[in-house]
């Protein structure tokens, strides 16, 4: 069995989690509006985390929806690479990271769009594992407006040896 199959067969063991929709104020809905800055190149990546219901998070057979947390994180680094960050279970994260291009011009709902070039498994200290691992992907993550206080991220593509994933984020600024 692969490393990562490993990795993600992790997952499966955690317990499922009860999803609380808690609102809290202050955070910053950066994924949807654009409001945090860019970083110049030496600065320390700028992070924030949105409220909202994850719908999918597969990458394979393995299926972690379940276990998505209802938050969403958001870094933006200097070097122009940013990532979406899906929480699962005490403290494992999944990140899809990559680069901004240009939305597509036909449909005025895109507001985002990333272009994957890798996937980041962080199995979190729980498990006594805190290595990262760095997987090759190709895929894109864009961000569209549904409402005036929804939006939806969605995720797809492959690893480097094709296995696919797809996630599905809604967020919900009525419960910032």
């Amino acid at each position: 069995m692969s490393s990562t199959n490993v990795f993600l067969k992790s997952f499966q063991t955690l317990p499922c989690l009860a999803i609380k929709w808690l609102v809290s104020a202050g955070l910053a809905l950066a994924c949807a509006t654009g409001s945090l800055t860019m970083a110049h190149a030496d600065d320390a990546p700028q992070f924030a985390k949105v409220k909202g219901r994850c719908l999918r998070l597969t990458i394979g057979e393995q299926d972690m929806t379940e276990i998505c947390n209802p938050d969403l994180g958001r870094s933006l680094h200097g070097d122009g690479r940013s990532g979406l960050y899906f929480f699962l279970g005490k403290d494992h994260i999944v990140t899809f990271s990559g680069r901004p291009v240009a939305n597509d011009a036909n449909d005025a709902s895109e507001i985002e769009k990333l272009k994957l070039d890798e996937i980041i498994l962080n199995p979190g200290a729980s498990n006594g594992k805190t290595q990262l691992q760095t997987i090759g992907a190709s895929g894109y993550c864009k961000t569209h407006q549904t409402g005036d206080e929804t939006y939806l991220v969605i995720c797809s593509g492959k690893l480097q040896k094709g296995t696919p994933f797809k996630a599905n984020f809604e967020i919900d600024k009525t419960m910032q």
